[in-house]
């Protein structure tokens, strides 16, 4: 049987990209904690107090000044997840009225959870339309081999009916096939081979864009592994690369003829 004690933690202090951060923690027996997040020169803002299942949180937020966390865990018995409170986020004031804020119902009132934006109010909400400027079919080159696909050039508009408009220039790329990299691996569905398909992103011409798709698939195969040197070759226990995608025209590396045919794998797929 565990000791009724208190301690207190080292905690931890981070420096953010926007601001300081401290937290500390201060145990009372086995199940009550006592616990702070201090930020620093933080943006959020708002005023909230919530209940979790068995703790209450309480948060206070001055954007650009400070934000602060103070949870009291332990100290309550089981019971359905609340909030109260406002808070102020992307242009948008939002509110909470002792509702769990994870759980949504259209049949919930509007004054028990709900938001009101000043843009949209004052200037009217966002139109978009969009303006093709080119569209034309593209090679994509990856270490492993050529993958094909198509590249679409737009002017991309967003007006207010009593502000400004606002113009980027962007680029989808899209590749039926698919450029192969390993999945996250943070979930049961999405371990394993994975791939981008199709990504949009701001550019002025087709050609920068093929090279920041290229650029933004290689920096996915090293974040999430499995390849050397870049390239889409996973290699197996017995040295020899695993093609079990290589049945859609994948290539493979010489001198692993006989694992290719174990694995149904046609002679001239080697390379």
């Amino acid at each position: 049987m565990s000791r009724e004690r208190f301690f207190w933690t080292h905690g931890s202090f981070e420096k953010e990209r926007h601001g300081l951060y401290w937290r500390r923690w201060f145990y009372f027996g086995p199940k009550v904690c006592i616990s702070y997040d201090f930020y620093l020169f933080g943006r959020h803002a708002g005023i909230d107090l919530r209940r979790g299942s068995r703790s209450l949180t309480l948060f206070i937020g001055i954007p650009y000044i400070f934000s602060f966390w103070l949870k009291l865990g332990g100290i309550l018995p089981h019971g359905e997840r609340r909030k109260i409170g406002i808070s102020f986020f992307g242009g948008s004031l939002w509110w909470n009225v002792w509702i769990d804020e994870d759980v949504w119902s259209s049949k919930d009132s509007k004054w028990r959870r709900g938001s009101f934006n000043f843009a949209d109010f004052f200037l009217g909400k966002h139109k978009y339309s969009s303006i093709v400027v080119e569209s034309r079919p593209i090679t994509i080159p990856m270490p492993e081999r050529l993958y094909t696909g198509t590249a679409t050039l737009t002017d991309d508009s967003w007006t207010r009916k009593r502000g400004f408009t606002k113009t980027i220039r962007r680029c989808t790329i899209e590749v039926p096939e698919g450029v192969p990299h390993e999945g996250k691996g943070e979930n049961s569905w999405d371990c394993g081979t994975d791939a981008t398909f199709s990504s949009t992103f701001a550019a002025k011409d087709i050609p920068s864009a093929v090279g920041h798709f290229i650029g933004s698939c290689l920096q996915t195969r090293i974040k999430y592994g499995g390849w050397k040197d870049w390239e889409f070759r996973r290699f197996h226990p017995d040295g020899c690369p695993d093609v079990r995608n290589a049945g859609d025209g994948h290539s493979f590396l010489p001198g692993c003829e006989k694992y290719a045919a174990a694995m149904g794998m046609p002679p001239q797929k080697a390379v």
